[in-house]
């Protein structure tokens, strides 16, 4: 990213990542393979900047390359030798808006927001390039596809009690996407969000962002081309220990807990081209409890450190705890 103009920020980057894209059972022998699908993708974008004293506002436009191969592998998980995908590499170009405003703000001692809203607002478009005329339209095959996604956070200070005020947080997703390459895993909904560990960059203790989380779940309970998901926490002081371990570069500071709600849902279409039904169903909700500890690693990189326990209400499914890095929200 570059922002030697002060505004705007002009950015490029490159992402290469392997995913899991299914398996199927081929006749007669029932065979089964499973698809491994590479992504490469280069991209470009521009944002302005329009920050004042109580509220931050940027709008970013953007767009990009992306390249998707993939494989059949064998019940071994090497090549298969005696099937193959008609077309095994696509080619796709895409184009976004977003925009973001922020007025939320955290004061001394506080983990997290402790007042203010912020409201992000996601468009975009992905068109398959050289696809066939004959494909043109057809639902799942042709990769082109629209979609829009938004983002309500916001808190609200109560009273005080400890060595913090106690904080109400909510916060509200929602996504839809519509064309022939938005399919039944387009969204996913479930799971506790996280982010990297600083000290070391890497994504440990499964510290990745989830736009739709439901904690209590796995990640994919729910799917499909619409989704939504809910969050209110009751967040609260717990301990200021603001001590060391001796010479060790480690100081523990403080401890936050906090009480949930969450709920969401994901569903649609309603009949894949492959036969898969995938309605509406019953939205997932989750209650429980977190504790997050902030900690100082190197003395210089505040690390906040999360863990949880979700209670599932919906499908009756055995308590899940989770450990991860940062805020949920």
């Amino acid at each position: 990213a570059f922002a030697g103009l002060g505004n705007a920020v002009f950015s490029v980057s490159a992402d290469q990542s392997y995913d899991d894209a299914g398996q199927f059972v081929v006749e007669p022998d029932l065979d089964t393979l499973i698809v491994l699908e590479r992504e490469r993708s280069v991209s470009g974008a521009v944002t302005v900047l329009a920050p004042n004293w109580r509220r931050a506002l940027s709008v970013t436009l953007g767009g990009g390359m992306t390249w998707r191969n993939r494989q059949l592998l064998d019940e071994t998980l090497q090549p298969s030798q005696d099937f193959s995908l008609n077309r095994e590499t696509i080619r796709l170009a895409n184009y976004r808006a977003s925009i973001n405003l922020n007025s939320t703000r955290s004061h001394a001692f506080q983990m997290g927001m402790a007042r203010g809203a912020s409201v992000f607002l996601f468009g975009g478009i992905e068109q398959e390039l050289a696809v066939p005329d004959s494909l043109s339209g057809v639902e799942g095959l042709d990769r082109s596809l629209a979609e829009t996604q938004g983002q309500l956070r916001g808190a609200i200070p109560l009273w005080g009690g400890g060595y913090a005020r106690h904080v109400l947080a909510l916060r509200l997703s929602g996504g839809a996407a519509t064309g022939p390459g938005a399919g039944p895993l387009h969204y996913r909904v479930g799971g506790a969000s996280g982010q990297r560990e600083p000290l070391t960059g890497l994504e440990l203790f499964g510290g990745n962002f989830i736009f739709f989380p439901v904690r209590g779940y796995e990640t994919s309970s729910r799917f499909g081309r619409y989704a939504w998901s809910a969050s209110a926490e009751y967040r609260f002081p717990l301990w200021l220990v603001n001590r060391g371990l001796g010479a060790w570069p480690l100081h523990l500071d403080r401890a936050v807990g906090s009480l949930f709600f969450d709920a969401g849902n994901a569903w649609g279409p309603d009949v894949w081209p492959t036969g898969f039904q995938n309605p509406l169903r019953t939205a997932l909700a989750s209650a429980g409890a977190e504790v997050t500890v902030e900690l100082l690693g190197l003395y210089d990189i505040v690390v906040r450190l999360r863990g949880g326990v979700g209670f599932p209400l919906i499908e009756g499914d055995d308590p899940r705890a989770w450990l991860r890095v940062g805020m949920p929200f």
